[in-house]
C-alpha cells in the first residue's frame, strides 16, 4: 500500500510540473482540458492508474485528490483548512506599487497565443 502511495505521489507531483513543461499546446486541446472538469478528473485518475496500475486504488487516490484539492484546499471552500488571511496578505504583496497586479509569466504566455491566433485568422481572412 504504501509503495504504491508513494509512487502514486511522485506521478502527481511530475504531472503537475508537466504543465509548464507543455506550453506548447494548440489552443483547441488546451480548451478541452481547461472546460471540462470530467476531462481533468480523468487525466488524474490515469495519472494515478498508470502509476498504481491498480484500478481501485487510482479510483481511491482520484477521489481523495478531488476532494482535499477542491475542499480542503481551495480557499474559495467553506470546508477550507488553510488561513485564508495569509493568502489574502499573499496575494497583496504581488502587487506593484501603482496598484496594478503583477504579470505572471503563464498568462503572458497565454495571452500571446491568442494574439498569435487572432493575426491567423486575420491573414487567412485576407488571403
Amino acid at each position: 500500500m504504501m509503495d504504491k502511495l508513494f509512487t502514486a505521489l511522485i506521478m502527481l507531483a511530475m504531472n503537475i510540473g508537466g504543465r509548464f513543461i507543455v506550453m506548447d499546446l494548440p489552443q483547441s486541446i488546451d480548451q478541452i482540458f481547461t472546460s471540462s472538469a470530467i476531462m481533468r478528473s480523468f487525466v488524474i485518475f490515469a495519472l494515478f492508474f498508470s502509476a498504481t496500475q491498480d484500478i481501485r486504488y487510482s479510483i481511491i487516490f482520484t477521489l481523495i485528490f478531488i476532494i482535499v484539492m477542491k475542499y480542503l484546499l481551495n480557499c474559495d471552500s467553506e470546508f477550507c483548512l488553510l488561513n485564508k488571511e495569509h493568502f489574502k496578505s499573499q496575494s497583496q504583496s504581488e502587487d506593484k506599487e501603482d496598484g496594478s497586479k503583477k504579470i505572471r509569466e503563464e498568462d503572458y504566455i497565454k495571452a500571446k497565443r491568442i494574439v498569435e491566433s487572432y493575426i491567423d485568422q486575420t491573414y487567412h481572412k485576407l488571403a
